[in-house]
């Protein structure tokens, strides 16, 4: 059985940067949730919508901390799911572009696989991102 859960809405969710109001959202949710203690722990799923490429610093940060990536496979094409839990709470971030979390590859068995990059490839693929560009290679 689903329950659903209504909290109320406070003035201090509006913000013109919607990345804090779904932080403060999430704090009203934690708020609620432990003002109703005999509520069932909810599962929470972000969609992500990305602007313009792969997204591989966004989801560096959202595995950052974590040993393992897990992925699933999301119904849409070319996107992916990847789920991590914040103190027993599940939070699966949906709508992944499967370029920012590995690599398709096709497997022995005839079939691809999304063969995810471990967390320090995430970080160090962002962090290139922001790096200088080398002048030598620059002007090859």
């Amino acid at each position: 059985m689903e329950t659903e859960l209504t909290a109320p809405v406070h003035s201090s969710t509006s913000t013109s940067n919607p990345l804090r109001a779904d932080a403060q959202g999430l704090r009203e949710l934690a708020d609620f949730l432990d003002a109703h203690p005999a509520l069932p722990t909810p599962h929470v799923f972000l969609y992500a919508s990305y602007a313009a490429g792969p997204a591989t610093r966004e989801v560096a940060a959202w595995v950052d901390g974590l040993l393992v990536i897990e992925v699933e496979p999301d119904s849409l094409g070319g996107k992916c799911s990847v789920p991590r839990t914040f103190a027993g709470l599940a939070v699966t971030l949906h709508g992944v572009p499967e370029e920012a979390v590995g690599e398709v590859k096709e497997i022995p068995s005839t079939k691809t696989e999304l063969v995810p990059y471990t967390v320090v490839e995430l970080a160090e693929r962002a962090a290139a991102l922001d790096a200088p560009a080398d002048p030598a290679t620059a002007a090859a």
